[in-house]
């Protein structure tokens, strides 16, 4: 399965705030008790992120959920 746009929005916000925070995937998967190919498959856009990974990963990253659904990801969904 491919993620959708807003997946793929998503991802690459986390992907980037991952990167602002020099934090690493490998950190993120342990985290979320996934296998760090699973969140390599979510953070890429392939897999769709769940709600519950999404308050995770903001919750690992210090940061509020909807920083995390990006401008682009705003104007997909309206």
């Amino acid at each position: 399965m491919h993620g959708g746009p807003v997946s793929q929005a998503v991802a690459g916000r986390i992907r980037a705030e991952l990167a602002y925070q020099r934090k690493t995937g490998a950190d993120l998967a342990r985290y979320l008790g996934l296998k760090q190919a699973a969140l390599s498959r979510r953070i890429t856009g392939y897999t769709p992120i769940d709600v519950d990974e999404l308050v995770g990963i903001a919750t690992f990253l210090d940061v509020d959920v909807t920083e995390l659904l990006t401008d682009d990801a705003r104007a997909v969904v309206a």
